[in-house]
């Protein structure tokens, strides 16, 4: 298993396979364009990219295209093996 930290910054970050993304994930365990995250006044969302699926951790029977996210992993949204979830440690 693989684990990825990465910052937020305010705003818009995107999240896929593809290079061009702000968070790049490995080859083959995404679609080129997942989505993106919104931070915006310490609140963080995330929005699918067109045409993909993800679904809150433990409901992946119940997909969603856009989630608000509170920290922890338990409110992850989950890409088939893949989760991401919001940590919150602060300011930086």
């Amino acid at each position: 298993m693989e684990s990825v930290i990465a910052h937020l910054d305010e705003g818009e970050s995107t999240v896929g396979a593809d290079p061009e993304n702000d968070f790049v994930l490995p080859e083959g365990t995404a679609p080129a364009f997942v989505g993106a995250f919104n931070h915006e006044g310490g609140k963080v969302s995330f929005r699918a990219h067109d045409g993909v699926t993800v679904a809150r951790k433990g409901k992946e029977d119940q997909p969603v295209s856009a989630a608000a996210l509170e920290p922890g992993e338990k409110n992850a949204i989950a890409l088939g093996k893949l989760s991401m979830w919001v940590h919150a440690s602060g300011p930086r």
